[in-house]
């Protein structure tokens, strides 16, 4: 006995071994979530940048379209301008071209007319001086210039009455008396068959001289009538081309206009005329007033004969 108890204290004392026991394993930290103030501060970045996006959109789109608009406008003053610039040269070739019209037309008859004048003229002349060739006369009146000048004519040879002067008459001023003895002389009858010969001579070349006149006038006549000819022709050319571009600008205008969503018809700029505007509202205003008037007019028709009988059998009201 005394040799076992030693070992059992010491066995007592020895700790002893526990059972193994499995202890669960921790499970892996979750990430802690993020606070309120992160998420909102993420989405106002996302809105801000949503909305910059949007607004740099819009000023795209607003510069696009001013630039545009910009555009045509440009074109539109091009156009005009352009159009300006060839009715202003359309209108002064029409106008030079009827100024030398109307000046060669003018320039023909005024010649026609004084050359009529001039042969009026110069038969009255010779039907006057013929006569006269067979006359003896008196002493020359002193010159005087006439009251009524005239370039159409050379003074005649023989002394003839001018008419009044500008002067009081003299008595060295009288007009010369022409007579005929019945009994010539032979310086006498040398001087009146001389007279008679250079009258002749005078009317000869008078007359070859309006001839003459007359054919260059008609050949001038003939130049100016061909011009004229080719002048009307290139006026009425003009005037053509004056009324097509007004066409052709009156089919633009038909053409370019497009109808708005109230029915309007609009430019290239989206303007719509003040008098198109102003009958959009008056046909409304009937349209709107017609519907009035058709609700009235039914309302109308269902309140005929409508009856309201009291509680005894009465009738209180009637329509």
């Amino acid at each position: 006995m005394s040799d076992r108890s030693p070992e059992r204290p010491q066995e007592e004392s020895e700790p002893r071994a526990s059972p193994v026991r499995s202890r669960p394993e921790p499970e892996a930290e979750q990430p802690a979530p993020k606070s309120n103030a992160d998420d909102k501060g993420r989405g106002k970045r996302l809105f801000g940048n949503l909305l910059g996006t949007l607004q740099k959109f819009k000023t795209e789109d607003k510069s696009s379209r001013v630039t545009e608009a910009a555009k045509r406008r440009e074109e539109l003053s091009e156009r005009i301008t352009k159009k300006l610039q060839s009715e202003t040269a359309l209108n002064h070739d029409i106008q030079e071209t009827d100024r030398e019209l109307k000046t060669l037309r003018i320039a023909t008859e005024t010649a026609e007319a004084v050359w009529r004048q001039k042969e009026i003229a110069l038969s009255s002349r010779h039907a006057l001086i013929k006569p006269t060739a067979h006359f003896l006369h008196t002493a020359l009146p002193l010159p005087h210039p006439p009251a009524f000048e005239t370039n159409l004519l050379n003074p005649a040879p023989i002394p003839l009455s001018a008419g009044p002067t500008r002067d009081p008459p003299v008595k060295s001023d009288l007009p010369p008396l022409y007579f005929l003895p019945k009994i010539l002389m032979p310086h006498q009858d040398d001087l009146i068959k001389s007279q008679v010969a250079n009258i002749d001579e005078l009317i000869s070349e008078e007359v070859a001289a309006l001839a003459a006149e007359r054919e260059q006038i008609r050949t001038t006549a003939r130049e100016n009538k061909k011009r004229m000819e080719e002048l009307s022709a290139k006026l009425s050319d003009l005037r053509k081309q004056v009324r097509t571009s007004k066409d052709k600008d009156r089919d633009l205008k038909g053409g370019g206009t497009e109808k708005s969503e109230s029915g309007l018809q609009t430019d290239e700029l989206g303007r719509a005329p003040r008098e198109e505007m102003m009958e959009v509202d008056d046909d409304k205003s009937k349209e709107d007033k017609s519907k009035d008037d058709k609700v009235k007019d039914v309302r109308d028709e269902k309140e005929k004969g409508v009856k309201i009988e009291g509680d005894e059998g009465d009738i209180e009201v009637e329509y």
